[in-house]
This record gives structure tokens, C-alpha cells and sequence, in this order.
């Protein structure tokens, strides 16, 4: 059984719209298959984005299947799986350039519209890009390199930009034939195609259909048809009005690039050509497996055998009703409107909600769990996962008789702590149970589950060591819950909706911890938050009477550092090292790595402690300080420098324990203190604070900072020095590496 969070390792290649995907990490669906699934055994994706589950389960002997009810994702994930020799793709996009239109070729025609003169010389050129204003509805700015004079960069608009822009009709032909593709007159979602389309302007729109017309009319019924759509795919995105850039979003920014298409399509096509020597299956493929196939969850539970999956692994669809939208105006363009069909529930925007996702989920599993074996699992990874959609998952598994088994998350990104939207990565086991059915009463169980959730909340923060984001409390609600088969219970209360009485369990858990002052609530400064109506998404949660923050990252970088001595190789420690921190106790993002670098990369002799001691006596003594160390030195000092009623003490450290930091601060004498350390230190030690604001914010208030050992030596060997350039090297991050850096802690 799995019981820590698995990170990803490395980065699978670039495949189209990845983005707007969360493609699973090749590392973590392998570990799983290997855990949960035996040889010969069935393994399912049922909403693929590439070809991981398969190529992983037949690596490790297993049977698999893969699917997806969208064709746009088939397209995606069977197109790059399968992708022709590079040779095959160069002459199938050689013929599609050279393909004559209006007198010329299709490249020379589609490149002539982004035709304009070189501002400094006059010559003719090429423009990358135009940049837009939304509400003047017109170009105000153009990107280009000119060959001829070599100049480059963005150059100001000219009359002939516009008068060529001037020729192209915005409703022609061409619009028409597409807006037919995506819905007929007096369709239901005709108005919305027709908004789809005012994503790309007038000259874009007609390049894109003139491109997708032609690989029609050229390739129908190839093989190579699938490679060149799935490069149109990736033009489609990158030449909307929105550049390409983020997330989908149904509205253009008030300024906004138009990319030159053929440039796009030659990057597309550059993009595809490096996927095409990825390995695909070899070898014997054990039956039934098959490639990718559109089908929903329901034809699949139609075709497959009851109880014969022993593992369903996934990424579940997200709740993104833009992209959405885009992937109905895409599969319209690219594949015809008869296959937009499965989109339409997707784009009513009242009914897509997270308790439309939830029924939506639940209805997935009720097939899912026929298909199932006795305790078979349903794993779905998620890399760029929302609570909402977490919990959801969760619940719709409760629902149809799955046990939250493993519930392991990890957030993203620190520096997106506290943003309202931000994205964590988590990894949910449901398993198959046949748990007898129960009929307790509401009121008791409300009050069973709230009480089982304050102990779960209390214990991981004490356990953790430190705040914690709402995430975090939730997933510990969850899986107490769970493991006390408090949610099962609650599917079968009469006329009870799962996911309201859940939220209302926890929001009343933890509205009344704030209220008897057992939870406190803090800002990213570490300051309390005394507004009753702060929002809770967007603070730390910690205990009111708790200790000084000892967080879980000491004992991480402790592990690192001590398994770097017994263990070889950077990922295997690293893989035993997350081992070591089970269920929620997942190490902080980043700092696993970041121990590993400033580990791995040694540690300094005994001897640099003497010459550290050593080094800050002679300076003291040179900057007109009383300078002494050891026996004399007070408590928490390994060395002190004084001038009248004012000290600077000294500690000298290899690593430093954010626990004993503060015990440091509250233990020590109330002076200025500075921390040497190794300067491969720097960099763990500021990812550490950045996560930790407590401690942070007793440091400001102590007056404690950091000196890195290479900086002091730096300053001692200058010929001149003055108490102006000890505050250069003072800090981890110090105004001599950061001119924007100010921390003046010496007069």
C-alpha cells in the first residue's frame, strides 16, 4: 500500500494544450499500477490526456485500456502517441506550404497578410506579431526583425498596416463554412459559436480556415491527417486574441497580440516534429490492451466484463467551462459539428457548478465501481488540483460505496500561499468496500463528525509544526472521516445532501474553534487576524496555545542530510526521504530538492568554525569593537563584539533548525544577534522562512539575521572597511547580491 505522496520526477515532453490538461506524471502512475494492480491484471484510464497508463502497465505486465469521451483529448493523446517519423511530417507539411492558392503558394499567401515595411529602412518585411487595443478594435503596435537593416523590435502602426488589414472581408465565406461546422442556423449554440469566433480577428480567422481547409482537402483519409490536425490544434490556441498565454479565458485583455500564423504553424509544426521519436509500445502487448478510444464511461462499462479492472488510474476532467467552450469550437473546426455533441452540457453555464461536477462524478463511479474487482481502487492524480475539486471527488466516491483509503496533497507553489485561486497536487485512492449499510440520525452524526474534525485539525497542526492553509484542515476532515466511515454514514441520512451536511460539519468546526480561541487565524506576515469576517481561503490557520512552531521541515532536512551519507544517488534519497512522512505530513514543495542540492553539495570542515571565530575577532577589533569568544561570550554566542551599551552576538552554524531558531530568540539575551552560515545553506534556509511567518516574524522583531560565510570573508579581506559595509552581507538574500535588499541592522 502506498501511504506518503509521491512526487513527480522530471517533466514529460511538451504535448498540445497541456495547459489547459494535467497530464499524469509517468513516475507516479508506474508506482501506482506496481502497488495496486498485479501482472496480467486490467488497468483503466478512462479520461486520458496521454499514453502513460498504457505504456506503464504493459511495461510492468499488465493489461490497459485508455479513454476519453471528449474528441479533442483523443485527438491529443492518441495523436502524439502514435506520431509518424519527422521525414513523414516534413513532406506532408512541405506539400501542405507548396499547395497553390490565389496564384500562389498556400505559405507565400498566408505569410503576405502579415506583410508590412521596415520602419527604419523602408523595405519590405514580415511582421511576428500585431498588438491590439480591444476597444479601438484596431492594431496600434507591430513586432518584427528586418532583414535588410536588421532592425528589431515593436515599431508603431502605419497607414498601409491598416489598409491591408482593410482588404480582408470579416464575414465572408470563410466564416460562414465555419460557423456551419460548429452549429446550423437556429441551433441552441449558434449565438455562442458566433462569440467563439470573435476570439480571433478578421485576419487570423481567415488564415486558420484557409489552413484547415486545405489539410482537409489534402490529406483526407491519410494517415499523416491526424499529425497535421493536432498541429492546426496548436495554431488554433496560439493565434486567438489571447495569445495563448495562461489559462482558457472567454475574453480578450484590452490589448492583446495577433500572431502571424504561418509562424505559428511552422512552431506548431517544429513542436510535434521533437514529440515524433517518442517510444511507443514494443514488443508483445498483452490482449486486451488497446490505444486510446473515444468512448464515455458508460459505453466502456457497456463493453467491458463486471469486476474485471483491478485499477482505475486517471486525471479527472476539470471544471473549466472556458475550456470547455474552446474545446467545442475546436473539435467543431477541426473534426465537424457532429462531434461536438458530448460538449453541450458543458457549456450551460447555471447547471456547471461543483454540485453539478460532483453528480457528474458520482455517475462516472456507479459504472466504474461494476467494473471494479473486490477491493479494486479508483486513483486519481491530480497536478494542478483545486480543494473544490478534491473534495467533490471524494464525496461523489462515498456516494456509490468507495472508501477514501490515501488522501496525500502537496501545494504547488509557496510564493501562491495565500492567493484565493491556487492549485495543489494530490493524490486520492478511493477503494471498492461493501461496508453494511448504517442509519444514524443527523444530529448525532453532525456532532460525531465535528468532533472528530477539531481532533483531526488539531493534531496534523501540531504534527505539521506550523500554520496551515484551509486545504490542509479539510484533507484531515476528510480522511478522519473517513477512517471512522463517518461519510459513509452520511450518504444514507433521508433527504440529506452529502456535500452540504459535509460542509456544514466543517464550516461549523471551525467557525466554532475560532470562536472558543482554540484556532487562530494569520496573515502572510504572521500577524493575528482580529476581523471576524476574514476569509478563511486566505489565511494560515494555527492553534491559539500552541508552542513555539517547530515545523516538519527540520525533521525533513535532518532526513536529507543523514540519508545523503547512507543512501546513493540524489533520487533514490529523495524517494526515502518522502517515505519517511506519511499521510498528510508531506514534505513542504521544493524543499526536498532544495535540501538535497545544499547537501549534496557537501559540508564545510570543523576547521572553518575556528576560522570563522577567528575572522570575526580581527574584524571586530578593526571596526573599533571590543571583540571576544568562547568561554567569555554569553549564552547562544560563539563569539561578541561591544562598544558601550551596545553587543553583537555571533553564532557559527552548519545548519540551523527552525525549531531551535526560536527557542533561540525567546532563550537567548535581547540583542542583536548573527547567524554564519555555510553559504550553500542560503538558499533552503529562505524557502523555509518563506513558508514559516511566525518564525519570520520573530526574527524581525529579535533582530536576528544571517551572515553567509563566504560574504564575511569578503569583507574581512578588504583592505578598507567601515560598520556601512557589514550591512551589505547582512541577510540571506543581502544587499550585495540584491541592490533592492535593505536590512540595516548595524548603525
Amino acid at each position: 500500500m502506498i501511504d506518503h505522496f509521491i512526487p513527480s520526477q522530471g517533466r514529460e515532453e511538451e504535448i498540445p494544450l497541456e495547459r489547459y490538461l494535467d497530464p499524469m506524471p509517468r513516475n507516479v502512475v508506474s508506482r501506482y499500477i506496481e502497488a495496486y494492480s498485479r501482472p496480467g491484471g486490467m488497468i483503466l484510464d478512462p479520461f486520458c490526456q496521454t499514453a502513460v497508463v498504457i505504456e506503464e502497465a504493459v511495461r510492468k505486465g499488465r493489461s490497459a485500456l485508455a479513454a476519453h469521451f471528449s474528441p479533442l483529448n483523443v485527438l491529443i493523446a492518441q495523436g502524439t502517441f502514435r506520431l509518424p517519423p519527422p521525414e513523414e511530417i516534413d513532406a506532408a507539411t512541405t506539400r501542405l506550404g507548396d499547395a497553390p492558392k490565389l496564384g500562389t503558394s498556400l505559405r507565400e499567401h498566408i505569410t503576405q497578410l502579415y506583410a508590412t515595411s521596415c520602419h527604419r529602412c523602408r523595405n519590405p518585411v514580415v511582421a511576428d506579431h500585431f498588438v491590439w487595443d480591444r476597444e479601438r478594435g484596431l492594431p496600434v503596435e507591430k513586432r518584427y526583425r528586418c532583414p535588410h537593416c536588421e532592425a528589431q523590435g515593436d515599431f508603431p502602426i502605419e497607414e498601409s498596416d491598416l489598409e491591408t488589414l482593410a482588404k480582408i472581408e470579416e464575414r465572408g465565406v470563410h466564416y460562414w463554412y465555419l460557423l456551419d461546422r460548429l452549429a446550423s442556423p437556429g441551433e441552441e449554440e449558434r449565438e455562442l459559436a458566433q462569440s467563439l469566433l470573435e476570439l480571433y480577428t478578421p485576419r487570423n480567422l481567415y488564415a486558420l480556415v484557409n489552413l484547415s481547409m486545405k489539410v482537409e482537402a489534402l490529406f483526407s483519409g491519410s494517415p499523416i491527417l491526424e499529425t497535421l490536425q493536432l498541429i492546426l490544434l496548436i495554431c488554433l490556441d496560439r493565434c486567438r486574441k489571447l495569445g495563448g498565454e495562461g489559462r482558457a479565458r472567454l475574453r480578450p485583455p484590452r490589448s492583446f497580440r495577433e500572431r502571424n500564423v504561418w509562424h505559428a504553424f511552422e512552431e506548431a509544426y517544429t513542436q510535434l516534429r521533437s514529440l515524433s521519436s517518442k517510444s511507443s509500445l514494443s514488443g508483445n502487448v498483452p490482449p486486451p490492451t488497446e490505444a486510446i478510444v473515444k468512448r464515455s464511461i458508460r459505453g466502456l462499462a457497456s463493453g467491458l466484463e463486471r469486476e474485471s479492472l483491478e485499477l482505475v488510474i486517471t486525471a479527472p476532467p476539470p471544471l473549466d467551462r472556458p475550456f470547455w467552450a474552446l474545446s467545442y469550437l475546436w473539435t467543431g473546426w477541426l473534426l465537424g459539428k457532429e462531434e461536438t455533441a458530448v460538449f453541450k452540457p458543458f457549456l450551460r453555464p447555471r447547471s456547471l457548478d461543483w454540485s453539478w461536477y460532483q453528480r457528474a462524478t458520482a455517475a462516472a463511479m456507479r459504472y466504474l465501481v461494476r467494473l471494479l474487482r473486490p477491493e479494486g481502487r479508483i486513483v486519481f492524480i491530480l497536478e494542478r488540483g483545486e480543494l473544490p475539486q478534491a473534495e467533490r471527488l471524494v464525496l461523489a466516491g462515498a456516494e456509490v460505496g468507495l472508501q477514501l483509503e490515501g488522501l496525500f496533497l502537496q501545494p504547488c507553489d509557496t510564493s501562491a500561499l495565500l492567493r484565493k485561486e491556487r492549485a495543489s497536487r494530490y493524490r486520492l485512492t478511493l477503494v471498492k468496500n461493501r461496508s453494511p449499510k448504517k442509519s444514524p440520525s443527523a444530529p448525532g452524526l453532525a456532532s460525531q463528525m465535528r468532533r472528530s474534525a477539531f481532533e483531526a485539525c488539531r493534531k496534523l497542526l501540531r504534527e505539521r509544526g506550523g500554520p496551515l492553509l484551509l486545504e490542509w484542515l479539510h484533507a484531515a476532515m476528510l480522511k478522519r472521516w473517513s477512517e471512522e466511515d463517518l461519510l459513509r454514514q452520511a450518504t444514507f441520512l433521508e433527504g440529506v445532501s452529502l456535500a452540504q451536511f459535509a460542509a456544514e460539519q466543517m464550516e461549523e468546526t471551525l467557525r466554532e474553534s475560532l470562536d472558543t480561541g482554540n484556532f487562530i487565524l494569520l496573515d502572510e506576515r504572521g500577524e493575528i487576524r482580529e476581523d471576524a469576517e476574514a476569509d478563511w481561503n486566505s489565511s494560515l490557520w494555527w492553534l491559539k496555545e500552541a508552542p513555539s512552531p517547530s515545523p516538519i521541515g527540520d525533521q525533513v532536512e535532518e532526513a536529507t542530510c543523514q540519508l545523503l551519507q547512507e543512501v546513493e544517488g540524489f533520487q533514490q534519497v529523495r524517494e526515502e526521504v518522502y517515505s519517511l512522512f506519511p499521510g498528510l505530513l508531506t514534505p513542504d514543495p521544493g524543499l526536498v530538492e532544495e535540501a538535497l542540492h545544499s547537501y549534496g553539495q557537501g559540508s564545510p570542515s570543523e576547521e572553518v568554525r575556528e576560522e570563522m571565530i577567528a575572522l570575526l575577532l580581527r574584524l571586530g577589533e578593526r571596526l573599533g569593537f571590543q571583540a571576544w569568544a568562547g568561554a567569555r561570550s554569553p549564552r547562544y554566542a560563539d563569539a561578541a563584539w561591544r562598544e558601550g551599551e551596545t553587543s553583537y552576538l555571533f553564532l557559527i552554524r552548519q545548519k540551523v533548525s527552525l525549531g531551535d531558531l526560536c527557542r533561540w530568540v525567546e532563550e537567548g539575551p535581547k540583542t542583536r544577534h548573527l547567524i554564519l552560515i555555510p553559504d550553500e545553506r542560503a538558499s533552503l534556509l529562505r524557502l523555509r522562512l518563506e513558508g514559516s511567518p511566525l518564525i519570520r516574524k520573530r526574527l524581525i522583531e529579535s533582530d536576528w539575521d544571517f551572515v553567509k560565510f563566504g560574504h564575511l570573508r569578503s569583507v574581512a579581506a578588504q583592505e578598507e572597511v567601515d560598520r556601512h559595509d557589514l550591512k551589505k552581507i547582512v541577510g540571506l538574500l543581502p544587499p550585495i547580491e540584491s541592490a533592492e535588499a535593505q536590512l540595516p541592522l548595524f548603525p
